[in-house]
């Protein structure tokens, strides 16, 4: 839980998927959505007890409807990261300003804007973040492996 302005607090359910194929069939049922589609976990869910008292089910009954929803995430290293005239930046977390940076240094060193040049640009930036990434998504595993005691 994280408070938030207004005397507010967020909230959230994390689980780790322990196999493949069950990540897959929850991809593709995470297709529906609304507040119908929460239930499943939302049963799941409800008698977890809260550190402060009580049970997640009651922060739950509190929370309008349409204020809950579900999204699966998923830890990918994308291998593609351009093609043509575009290029992947960030990580919908915080690497997007390191990435422009680097990206932008890539971009100031062209000597012509020959597409290839632009692709040598582009692989550059690449070659600089990929390290960085691959590392990032290891250690969020690990972090995910520990905070949802998968191996027990």
């Amino acid at each position: 839980m994280v408070t938030i302005p207004g005397n507010r607090f967020c909230w959230s359910v994390m689980a780790q998927i322990a196999n493949q194929a069950d990540a897959k069939e929850r991809r593709f049922r995470n297709s529906e959505t609304g507040p119908e589609a929460n239930q499943g976990i939302i049963g799941t869910v409800q008698d977890f007890p809260v550190t402060f008292g009580g049970k997640l089910g009651d922060i739950i009954s509190a929370t309008p409807k349409d204020r809950i929803s579900k999204v699966m995430l998923e830890e990918k290293l994308f291998e593609t990261w351009y093609h043509g005239g575009i290029v992947l930046l960030g990580d919908g977390g915080m690497n997007a300003m390191q990435d422009a940076v680097i990206l932008a240094n890539s971009i100031y060193d062209l000597t012509d804007l020959r597409p290839e040049s632009i692709a040598a640009a582009f692989r550059d930036y690449k070659d600089q973040r990929y390290p960085h990434a691959k590392r990032q998504v290891t250690n969020s595993r690990i972090n995910a492996k520990i905070s949802s005691d998968a191996d027990k």
